[in-house]
C-alpha cells in the first residue's frame, strides 16, 4: 500500500526504513520525501508510521527476529542507515 503517492512511498519502503535503523516519522519523511509534495497524506502516513514502529521497531522484537527480518530484507533491497541521515 502507498502512504504517499506523490513520492511513491510504500508501506514495504517504510518498513525497510525502520528495520535498517530509521527511528522516527521525520527520518522516514527526510529519506523518502514522503508527505513532502502537496501534505494531503500526512495525516494517514503519520498515523501508519507509528503502528509501523511499533509493529517493526527496534524493541518491537527479540533480536534474533530483527537479525533474521534484516537480513532477508538485505538480500533483496539493502538499505543502510546513511537513507535516514
Amino acid at each position: 500500500m502507498y502512504l504517499c503517492i506523490c513520492s511513491a512511498v510504500s508501506e514495504n519502503k517504510v518498513i525497510e526504513l525502520i528495520q535498517s535503523g530509521c527511528s522516527n516519522f521525520n527520518e522516514i519523511s527526510k529519506a523518502t520525501g514522503l508527505c513532502a509534495e502537496c501534505g494531503q497524506c500526512t495525516f494517514r502516513a503519520k498515523r501508519e508510521c507509528e503502528r509501523l514502529f511499533a509493529e517493526f521497531g527496534e524493541h518491537s522484537q527479540n533480536s534474533s527476529q530483527v537479525l533474521a527480518i534484516q537480513t532477508i530484507n538485505n538480500l533483496h533491497t539493502p538499505h543502510t542507515k546513511s537513507e535516514c541521515a
